[in-house]
């Protein structure tokens, strides 16, 4: 659409974090402390705008794209929708009564979705207590570079929709510091197998090995300067 690289790459990794929809459950998952809400969007916003200025000095212009995604590109007709013009008007057209209930339609299956992720994180919260010797804990409260890269990997891997990754984390609040719960939430709404496939499908390999480690890095220290900054002011 003509928009800067660097503007997407902003907007891929900082949109699943700095919406009204993420902080609100970000708030809801740790009983209404919007702190740590402030907290996610502000490293969100933070590290989605870092990243892409540094993209935009690396790759300028079209120069991160592979040729298949600039190919299709030129060819609007290509669109996988079924006419996007006809399902916008034709739902424009629908009465307001037929268009309330399907808001609340949505906003069922949102809560449904977002449940399952409770009981999913209550679930992981109560294995980790059983499984796991408390002294294991202990260790990687005391260490907190290698919780939060715990906690990124685990991110990574179980793809986790921005929207519920945060009452997952919420799981782990009595067990590990915030900042390795913090690794967890924004890690994986920048970077995890299925935001992997979106990014490869766009760029070229090289950039996508770059962005990639570019993420990890500024998640990463970012976290660890959170959790010193943390311990200092406590």
């Amino acid at each position: 659409k003509g928009v800067p690289f660097s503007a997407a790459v902003a907007y891929l990794i900082a949109g699943p974090i700095v919406n009204p929809v993420t902080f609100a459950s970000t708030g809801m998952a740790y009983l209404w402390d919007w702190k740590i809400a402030v907290i996610r969007l502000l490293c969100g916003y933070g590290i989605g705008v870092l990243l892409s200025l540094i993209a935009g000095k690396l790759y300028p212009g079209k120069s991160a794209l592979n040729y298949k995604f600039l190919d299709n590109n030129e060819h609007p007709s290509s669109c996988s929708c079924h006419n996007c013009n006809h399902y916008d008007h034709h739902h424009e057209k629908q009465p307001l009564s037929k268009r309330a209930v399907q808001a609340v339609n949505h906003a069922i299956d949102d809560f449904l979705g977002v449940g399952q992720y409770l009981i999913i994180g209550a679930f992981a919260a109560a294995l980790a207590h059983t499984l796991i010797p408390a002294d294991t804990f202990v260790k990687l409260s005391n260490s907190p570079e290698i919780s939060i890269v715990l906690m990124m990997g685990l991110a990574g891997v179980l793809n986790l929709c921005s929207e519920a990754d945060a009452f997952v984390a919420a799981s782990f609040r009595y067990i590990l510091p915030l900042a390795s719960q913090m690794a967890f939430m924004v890690f994986g709404a920048m970077w995890d197998l299925k935001l992997a496939a979106l990014y490869m499908s766009f760029v070229k390999k090289g950039a996508f090995i770059v962005l990639s480690i570019l993420i990890i890095l500024s998640v990463l220290t970012t976290m660890i300067i959170l959790h010193h900054s943390m311990a200092v002011s406590v």
